[in-house]
């Protein structure tokens, strides 16, 4: 399952970069600091979450159902309630400005909400619901055939009611952005660092979600 995370850190970034492409065309001589703001535009990542669609996915990557899977948790209507209240809670306080020769850095503390407990509380409930469960519907599936048309559902289901019952926390988490400057002496963002989107953006739903995986198991 950890290369379906890493496909889906792919898209978001992805998603990311090309929304802050299209929002600054245009613009004029932009400072790091400038890119960072307009990257960290509630509007913006609002829009990365809403594009986040089937649309996304092949149909013909071995991590297929782990990847709809995914989508299907984040286009959940309760769970896309908590991702965009987080992304409309979200604030950042820029620690460190540094810059040497074409080469630019930006420290920033991201204050924000983590969905572990929702998590959490969905898993336990699964466990309970799998623990009870009629062993006769497992009959003639092999193991990919069950995690993906009983244990995937059943999970978006325990996450479904979880996410009406229990609260995320508010957490921070600190990041690092490198910039670089083109041939045209333009700032450009090189990357989006892993705890962004991980960490901030999903509210840490993938690293949560490994960790129930890996507890049941």
């Amino acid at each position: 399952m950890r290369k379906g995370n890493e496909e889906m850190k792919r898209i978001i970034t992805v998603l990311l970069l090309l929304v802050m492409m299209i929002s600054l065309t245009g613009c004029g001589l932009i400072k790091p600091k400038d890119i960072l703001d307009e990257f960290m535009k509630q509007e913006n990542l609002i829009d990365c979450l809403t594009v986040l669609e089937e649309s996304s996915l092949d149909e013909d990557d071995d991590n297929y159902d782990y990847q709809k899977f995914l989508v299907d948790i984040i286009n959940t209507p309760s769970i896309k309630s908590l991702l965009l209240d987080n992304v409309r809670s979200i604030r950042y306080n820029i620690t460190d400005d540094s810059t040497n020769g074409k080469n630019a850095t930006i420290t920033t503390l991201i204050t924000h909400f983590d969905i572990s407990p929702v998590v959490d509380k969905a898993m336990e409930d699964f466990s309970d619901q799998f623990a009870e469960m009629d062993r006769s519907k497992l009959e003639g599936l092999e193991n990919e055939e069950i995690i993906a048309k009983i244990i995937y559902p059943m999970i978006l289901k325990s996450l479904k009611e979880a996410a009406g019952k229990i609260k995320p926390i508010e957490t921070y988490t600190k990041i690092k952005i490198e910039f670089e400057e083109n041939s045209a002496m333009q700032w450009e963002l090189i990357e989006i660092p892993d705890d962004f989107y991980s960490q901030v953006l999903l509210m840490n739903l993938i690293d949560a979600l490994e960790n129930g995986f890996d507890s049941l198991s």
